[in-house]
């Protein structure tokens, strides 16, 4: 899905609206097999990857990570450099955060108390700059 077509539908998303009319679209709603028990309705909002830095464990623990590992989302409001900051957590380490130009739209939807799920889609470690792409989604 396209960033712009998901900002844009916002407003009707949080209203309901949305879901009734897009069930049928190739970006069901309902979620896919490696979903958590907990979650039977999933909406995927985002496709992107990680950005470290020297504080993040990533770097130490991606050979460790498998694909489609779930990433704990969490809110850092506190952030001395952003107070949209979303950082992604895997079996208790810190592996990086969202990037400033992804973090926005999700930091609200988690302040507004909606429930974000991330799993990892690839690891290239070839790409040092980029090594975790990740998929997070909305659960309804």
């Amino acid at each position: 899905m396209k960033r712009r077509k998901f900002l844009t539908q916002i407003p009707a998303l949080l209203g309901g609206g949305w879901i009734a009319a897009h069930t049928a679209q190739a970006t069901a709603v309902t979620a896919p097999p490696s979903a958590p028990a907990a979650s039977n309705v999933r909406i995927e909002l985002l496709q992107s990857y990680l950005s470290a830095n020297e504080y993040d464990e990533g770097c130490w623990i991606w050979p460790m990570m498998p694909v489609g590992a779930a990433l704990r989302v969490v809110r850092d409001p506190h952030s001395r450099f952003d107070p949209r900051t979303v950082r992604l957590f895997w079996r208790g380490r810190r592996v990086g955060q969202l990037t400033r130009a992804d973090n926005s739209t999700i930091a609200h939807l988690m302040d507004g108390g909606h429930r974000i799920e991330a799993r990892v889609d690839e690891i290239n470690p070839a790409r040092p700059w980029a090594p975790i792409n990740i998929t997070l989604w909305l659960c309804l």
